[in-house]
Parts: C-alpha cells; structure tokens; sequence
C-alpha cells in the first residue's frame, strides 16, 4: 500500500502477493490475481466482473445495491412518494389483470424505467396465490435502448429468482 511505503513500514509499493507495481486497496480486494481465484468461487463472480473499479466507495456500494443487499431509504422515499402519490392509492389505469402462477411456481414480473438519469429495473416475485414474496429495485447508470433495458430487467429478476433458489419460475414482462 502507497501510505505504507510513504511511512517507510513497507520497502516497495509493489504487492508483496503478486508483484503488481502498485498495490492499492482494490488491487488487493478485487484485482490481484489471486483475490480474483477467490471471486470466482463465490456467488458474486458477475457482480465483480460487471462492477465500476474507479474507487473502492463506488465499487462497494455498486456491489451492495446490485447484490440487492440494501435498499437506500432515500430511494424508497421517492418511490413511495410517486407510489402512494401521498395518499391511498384509489385507482390504476392501464392492464387491469394479472394471473397467478401454476400450483408450486412463482411468477417473475419485470420491468425497466428509462430517463435521462439512467435506467431502473423493478422486479416483483409472487406465489401462486398471488401475495408478493419479494420486490426489488435497481438503478443503472447507462444509456440504454428500450428493448436493451427490459432485457436487462429480465436478467436482474431472473438472477434474482436464481439467488432466492426459485426452481418453477414464469417470468413476465410487457416487452413485446
């Protein structure tokens, strides 16, 4: 580490693992050959290979909303608020029916949102007696076509399904 040789603790700023010229906080988490053996024998293999690797803050918490291990209050906030619309809501407007699953399936509902900010997944998984099981929500910072971002939708529910061990799984989506 830089701060370790800066203060003469460390001979070198190389990886005392490796021998990359610059050991740094992600290089010895994330990069150095041999914590990437370790990733890929982990569950979060994709989740490191996809994720931003400018810095440590960003890549962590990349990895944490992806992985679907938080959920930002600040997020929910703004959802609830459009959800609720700070009220009960009284009256929906547009597809009036949903079917449940087959006895032992779930069914996956998917769905992307496109703005200038990016794209957001949202993601419902319910029984076959149709009470929400789980419900998801992920933010991407990219410039994606409609049909690109209802895939990636897809993707996030169904890797979902996968990593809550759902075997039967419908998927469902309004992509045509």
């Amino acid at each position: 580490m830089d701060v370790l040789f800066k203060r003469h603790i460390r001979e070198t700023k190389g990886c005392s693992v490796c021998g990359y010229e610059e050991e740094t906080i992600l290089h010895s988490l994330f990069e150095c050959k041999y914590a990437l053996q370790i990733w890929e024998h982990s569950e979060f293999t994709d989740l490191i290979m996809e994720s931003p690797s400018t810095s440590l803050s960003e890549r962590l918490q990349w990895i944490v909303a992806s992985a679907g291990l938080v959920k930002f209050s600040e997020e929910y906030q703004l959802y609830n608020g459009k959800v609720r619309m700070n009220g009960p809501l009284t009256s929906v407007r547009g597809i009036v029916s949903w079917s449940p699953p087959p006895q032992d399936c779930v069914k996956v509902n998917v769905d992307a949102h496109l703005n200038d900010n990016g794209v957001s997944f949202g993601v419902v998984i319910r029984d076959d007696a149709g009470r929400a099981l789980v419900a998801a929500v992920k933010k991407v910072n990219a410039k994606w076509s409609p049909a690109l971002a209802e895939a990636g939708a897809t993707r996030y529910g169904m890797e979902l399904a996968r990593r809550l061990s759902y075997a039967n799984v419908i998927l469902e989506c309004d992509a045509l």
